[in-house]
């Protein structure tokens, strides 16, 4: 059976809108990958204000079960880490030495964020976040309600 042109022609529209529609879905702006690195940032601070606390009150328990929770609770977060300054692990949640790339010195990337405590003048340690790369999904789990919406 053969198809008429119009038929063929609709059929070509059909099939552009729908690649249009589900290639705009992989697409991001460069404000939603801020707005998505920005908030693991936030993240990543807020981890390492609590484990700090939990490692002052020396309470090895307390930093294991922050860490558990976190990256229980953020599908995006593969594993997380409170590492020493001689790069012995203090605490670990989730697969940390294979999702974990050393990097550079006091470099984060979008997939691997640390954060450094100290305490007083002297680091402590540092609080290392393994997340997924970043997709329009991240963007999806974004509250309504962040900095630059109007």
């Amino acid at each position: 059976m053969r198809m008429s042109s119009v038929a063929g022609i609709g059929v070509a529209v059909v099939v552009i809108v729908a690649g249009v529609s589900v290639t705009g879905k992989l697409w991001m702006t460069a404000g939603e990958m801020e707005r998505v690195l920005d908030a693991r940032k936030t993240a990543a601070e807020s981890l390492a204000t609590q484990l700090a606390y939990a490692a002052h009150q020396q309470d090895p328990f307390a930093v294991a079960r922050t860490l558990q929770e976190t990256v229980k609770r953020d599908p995006e977060i593969l594993s997380a880490a409170l590492r020493r300054p001689d790069g012995k692990l203090f605490a670990v949640h989730g697969d940390h030495q294979r999702n974990w790339s050393p990097q550079s010195e006091g470099f984060s990337t979008p997939t691997n964020l640390k954060v450094p405590i100290f305490d007083g003048a002297v680091l402590w340690g540092r609080v290392e976040i393994c997340y997924t790369p970043i997709s329009p999904l991240s963007v999806e789990r974004l509250p309504d309600d962040q900095p630059g919406d109007s």
